[in-house]
């Protein structure tokens, strides 16, 4: 992009289709990613004879490898990503504290990425050592189990340390508060803000907690496969693309009554670097 006296010029992108085109993913990945960066202010998107999307002048007070994520390229800027999840951590338990919800329960699990079995352990000592009780996960589960948990259990808030379907190299911190449900604003507004106001990394407490949930865990199983509609014999193809979801996808679906479930073994074990796949995401 060009730049002009520190900011860069309103530049319009090309045609979704041309961009979607040259990355090589779908129409409706671009577009979440659009929308994504919109609501960052780095974009902005016009209806009508003159609009598209235009590359809006940067807020530099925005903290962006805050609450959203840390990526490879945060990383080669020297973004220290445990110093991300520290501060974060604090400030979910700012904003939870405030709203009369210090010192309850939360939850926090990951995935198997590169870091997230750090990441989590310094999001659960955070909670901890901020007077929360921590229900951390002791093993990597797909990040609907969180979900599950806070609404089981009736935490406060619950944290799962994922990228989802992003590259490899990337990591990330999402957040449900109440019933589960992912934050939204204005929340993800005021964490922001506690973010910006939290201390340095080094000067944020930490106490050690011991993993527990494994109960957890196997009433998400229970729950899941008892959705089933119908008794119809189904054969299942199954992959987990190298994320965690296979022992439990494989658990839920025999606990639901199927039989004819077929594995794909190449990719079924965890491995955060995704071998035999472009892009670890289903869609494309």
């Amino acid at each position: 992009h060009e730049a002009g006296a520190g900011f860069l010029k309103m530049l319009k992108l090309p045609a979704e289709i041309e961009i979607a085109t040259a990355l090589g993913v779908s129409r409706m990945t671009l577009r979440q990613a659009l929308s994504s960066v919109e609501a960052k202010g780095l974009l902005d998107r016009r209806r009508g004879r003159f609009g598209g999307s235009f590359v809006a002048t940067p807020r530099f007070e925005f903290d962006h490898a805050g609450l959203p994520g840390f990526t490879e390229q945060m990383r080669r800027i020297h973004v220290e990503a445990g110093a991300v999840v520290l501060r974060a951590t604090w400030a979910v338990c700012h904003v939870l504290t405030a709203r009369g919800l210090g010192g309850s329960t939360v939850v926090v699990g990951r995935d198997a990425r590169h870091g997230s079995e750090a990441f989590a352990a310094a999001a659960t000592d955070v909670f901890a050592a901020q007077g929360f009780t921590v229900v951390a996960l002791p093993h990597p589960a797909p990040t609907p189990v969180v979900a599950f948990a806070v609404r089981r259990i009736a935490a406060a808030a619950g944290v799962q340390i994922t990228a989802s379907h992003n590259p490899a190299g990337d990591n990330g911190y999402k957040v449900y508060f109440d019933g589960g449900l992912q934050i939204v604003s204005p929340t993800d507004r005021d964490i922001e803000a506690a973010i910006a106001a939290a201390p340095p990394a080094d000067e944020i407490a930490r106490r050690p907690v011991d993993p527990v949930g494994a109960t957890l865990v196997d009433a998400y199983v229970e729950r899941a496969a008892s959705v089933r509609r119908g008794r119809d014999p189904v054969r299942v193809a199954l992959t987990a693309m190298h994320g965690v979801g296979g022992e439990l996808g494989l658990r839920a679906l025999r606990a639901a009554g199927f039989a004819d479930i077929h594995v794909v073994a190449s990719q079924f074990d965890p491995d955060p670097d995704f071998p035999t796949v472009a892009f670890p995401n289903p869609e494309e």
